[in-house]
């Protein structure tokens, strides 16, 4: 965000936002804030954790998994105008960041168009890849150029990169454009994946997930998955096959296995009785949960 400000692209605020209206609210409605809120926290990140989140994150699967990865410059909004004649315009990609990939080290540049509200085009992607050409000759053109779209997706990422590369042929020639593609949700899924164990990576990590919730990017799960959540949660429920206890605030309730059934047919998702019996089963080394009526909260990840 603070890279926002000082690239001036948060110097007012916008006209739909009505007066005396929370600062939560400015930053749902900024496509700016968002990004710089995203990328300046993946930057914090070791470079082969930051390029393995974008190797799972975009498809199709341009980006090869690396062990040796260092993030060496990170640009907001750089302003390209090499490509005038051209083009007939400047440009300005939202994000760059030029890697050092592999042993030995080769320059991989990654050029990234964020969304969000809006849609992607292929017109835009053909114009930076082009002023990315005109503005980098020479010795100061990278090894490897990629450009990745975030966000603003008609269709599946890896149809929409097809259907957008067939159109900039369509309109531009044979440019060479490398592309790939995801929504924010793919990001998400990404960073949800990094098994990482030290607690400051962690706290980078959830501070990127609370921007994402911010402008109502988050995952939501059905409770047919919480199996699969006993088995990644610790904690300590004193419970058995049979029973299971739910602590809302200063009320205990113990719940049958139909209690829980006829629960989870309440929020639309129908248990079979079977899933409720592993479930149990493996709940024996849940905590209690602190609910609020029909609302589970989400427990400590396990170190």
């Amino acid at each position: 965000m603070l890279s926002a400000i000082l690239r001036g692209k948060s110097r007012r605020i916008p006209d739909s936002v009505t007066p005396g209206a929370s600062l939560k609210s400015v930053f749902k409605s900024s496509e700016d804030l968002l990004t710089a809120t995203v990328f300046e926290r993946l930057s914090y990140l070791p470079g082969e954790i930051l390029w393995q989140i974008l190797c799972e994150t975009f498809k199709p699967p341009l980006l090869q998994s690396r062990k040796v990865a260092t993030l060496e410059e990170l640009e907001f909004w750089p302003y390209w105008n090499k490509a005038n004649e051209t083009l007939k315009k400047d440009v300005e990609p939202d994000v760059v960041m030029r890697f050092s990939i592999g042993d030995p080290a080769k320059c991989v540049t990654l050029i990234i168009e964020c969304k969000l509200g809006g849609a992607q085009h292929p017109n835009q992607w053909a114009e930076q890849w082009i002023a990315h050409a005109e503005e980098f000759r020479g010795d100061e053109a990278p090894d490897e150029c990629f450009f990745l779209a975030l966000g603003g997706l008609r269709n599946r990422a890896a149809e929409t990169v097809a259907i957008f590369c067939d159109e900039i042929t369509r309109l531009h020639g044979q440019i060479g454009i490398q592309a790939s593609a995801a929504d924010w949700l793919d990001l998400l899924g990404a960073l949800r994946n990094v098994n990482e164990q030290s607690s400051s990576l962690r706290r980078i990590i959830a501070d990127i997930q609370e921007g994402l919730a911010l402008c109502d990017i988050r995952r939501t799960e059905a409770l047919s998955d919480l199996v699969s959540y006993a088995a990644r949660y610790r904690g300590t429920f004193a419970t058995s096959e049979e029973t299971l206890r739910l602590d809302r605030g200063e009320v205990g309730v113990r719940a049958e296995q139909k209690d829980l059934a006829l629960l989870a047919e309440s929020n639309g998702n129908v248990l079979q009785r079977d899933l409720i019996d592993d479930w149990c089963h493996v709940a024996a080394k849940f905590r209690p949960i602190n609910t609020k009526p029909n609302t589970f909260t989400e427990l400590e990840p396990l170190a």
